[in-house]
């Protein structure tokens, strides 16, 4: 059994989350989402695996990528971020 890094790991619940809210709509419509829950996909996104090089090379589903944004991250990390920013 492979064990998966956190970094992995928030970065593929980001995606799965980012896919979801399009399940269902017509691939010509774009979801409108909230600014914050936005950033929120942003930051799991743009988290890096076992590849730095990912981050760089990888489709990023339409999600624009923050240069701010630590690209080693746990699920902890996501929600310190978006609690301070209140």
């Amino acid at each position: 059994m492979s064990t998966v890094s956190p970094s992995t790991a928030v970065q593929a619940l980001g995606t799965a989350i980012f896919e979801a809210l399009d399940y269902g709509i017509d691939q010509s419509e774009e979801r409108q989402l909230s600014p914050e829950l936005e950033a929120i996909i942003v930051t799991m996104t743009s988290c890096v695996g076992d590849d730095p090089e990912a981050a760089s090379n990888g489709d990023d589903e339409g999600i624009e990528k923050d240069q701010d944004v630590d690209t080693r991250c746990t699920v902890s990390d996501v929600i310190k971020v978006h609690i301070s920013g209140d």
